[in-house]
């Protein structure tokens, strides 16, 4: 199974967001466009990213943590304030 994947050797990795359906990328060893950087666990079974990831400004705004999904109350789609497990990706 596999929840999160690895998309590159400068640390970035995807998951799948039930919510928006669509993939999500997560920088942990350089900033995005945005000066945004994560750091990982290193978990690929029950992932923690922090900070708190914020997908096109509160459309998406959420937490990985031990391999949760921790949606914001704030986020625009119907998951938000919810608690649920990451998937396996399509």
């Amino acid at each position: 199974m596999r929840i999160i994947r690895t998309t590159t050797v400068d640390g970035d990795y995807t998951h799948w967001c039930q919510g928006c359906e669509s993939m999500h990328l997560i920088n942990t060893k350089r900033p995005n466009m945005n000066n945004a950087q994560w750091t990982f666990n290193n978990d690929f079974e029950k992932p923690t990213f922090t900070p708190s990831i914020n997908v096109e400004n509160g459309k998406c705004h959420y937490n990985i943590t031990n391999g949760m999904i921790i949606y914001h109350d704030a986020t625009c789609h119907k998951l938000g304030g919810t608690n649920i497990p990451l998937i396996e990706m399509p």
